[in-house]
């Protein structure tokens, strides 16, 4: 740089600073410089003081919209346990019924026994009853004794019965079959005339036979 150009460049700052000084000087300048710097340092020390307690407000805004939402969603869920309960109280009566509907387990032996009492009820003669390997109460089936699995958690095992009878009391045998707690679906059905020739009553036996599927829990 050429000493005329450093020289001008520090004239012109000499200048500056000199007019500046000159310009706070002044009583009323000075009075305005000084107010103006006091605030500017008041708000820089006011923002450092209150941005802490700023920031907890804001915090504790947002925690509190947060523990809203979670109390709403608490209600709400207090609502449907409250709404679950009652509805439990009202089936709880009920819940045998499903259960001997639908037990947990084959129950092939409480099976066998309710269509017994069923043919004793209505006059019938069960004749023949075959059941397919099925695990019994307790007991653990074989990998090639597992019987077919409808769904998720529910199997299911064929039954063929057979019931010999006049016909009044195959038909009602039918009926309480269908009208059993344990549910049961009929596959296949056939009556033909019974080779034990006729009842006590002189009436025609029939032979009913029935192919029956019935459903339990899995464990």
């Amino acid at each position: 740089m050429k000493p005329e150009t450093v020289s001008e460049s520090t004239s012109q700052y000499r200048r500056y600073y000199q007019r500046l000084e000159e310009f706070t000087q002044k009583p009323n300048n000075r009075m305005y410089t000084t107010t103006i710097f006091s605030f500017l340092a008041i708000s820089l020390f006011g923002w450092y003081a209150i941005r802490p307690t700023v920031q907890t407000i804001l915090f504790l805004q947002r925690e509190i919209k947060d523990n809203q939402v979670v109390s709403k969603k608490m209600e709400e869920k207090i609502s449907a346990l409250v709404e679950a309960q009652a509805t439990y109280q009202k089936i709880k009566p009920q819940i045998p019924l499903a259960s001997s509907a639908l037990p947990q387990s084959p129950e092939v032996l409480s099976l066998v026994s309710q269509l017994r009492n069923l043919a004793n009820a209505t006059n019938a003669s069960l004749s023949a009853v075959q059941i397919p390997t099925v695990p019994l109460l307790g007991q653990d089936a074989s990998q090639s004794a597992v019987p077919s699995r409808v769904s998720a958690g529910v199997g299911d095992f064929s039954i063929t019965v057979t019931a010999v009878g006049p016909y009044t009391a195959v038909s009602e045998f039918l009926k309480g079959l269908i009208s059993m707690r344990r549910i049961l679906s009929i596959e296949l059905m056939s009556l033909i005339p019974s080779r034990d020739g006729k009842s006590t009553l002189g009436n025609a036996n029939i032979q009913l036979t029935l192919k029956l599927r019935t459903y339990y829990l899995l464990p």
